[in-house]
């Protein structure tokens, strides 16, 4: 398995909330058969939101997913900055299940699950991203 982190160039919009996009792609001869994005948000609060994890179908159940994920991880560990997941499959999923494996924690919003080493507050954060990225929804506690 080949991992190739792509960096596009840096966005800034017009509220001065830095974005940048990181993309981990998973080759196995040459054919990417899993994506991963990740997009920084560096105001108010530092965090890289995690979307779009996907393995080709045929490539599942060989562990693909949770290399990608060990992947993730350590980017994060490097950068000293939390991830974000929004919309986690309910809370029974093998998907859910497997960041959890991977350290990720639940927080008191169901759709929500974030990464840190370091001791966060972790439903201050994860609110405050709700409303950062337009998800907040007064129904998702």
């Amino acid at each position: 398995m080949k991992e190739t982190w792509l960096k596009p160039p840096e966005i800034k919009d017009l509220s001065k909330t830095e974005v940048l996009h990181h993309r981990l792609s998973i080759e196995v001869d040459g054919k990417e058969i899993g994506k991963a994005e990740l997009i920084y948000f560096g105001r108010p609060i530092r965090f890289y939101l995690l979307e779009n994890l996907r393995i080709d179908p045929d490539y599942r159940g060989f562990r693909f997913s949770s290399r990608a994920i060990e992947s993730i991880n350590k980017f994060l560990d490097n950068k000293k900055t939390p991830g974000v997941l929004v919309n986690v499959i309910s809370e029974d999923s093998k998907s859910r299940g497997l960041y959890e494996r991977h350290d990720w924690k639940p927080t008191s919003f169901k759709d929500i699950l974030v990464y840190s080493k370091k001791d966060l507050p972790k439903d201050v954060l994860a609110e405050m991203i709700l409303r950062l990225t337009k998800w907040y929804n007064h129904d998702s506690k």
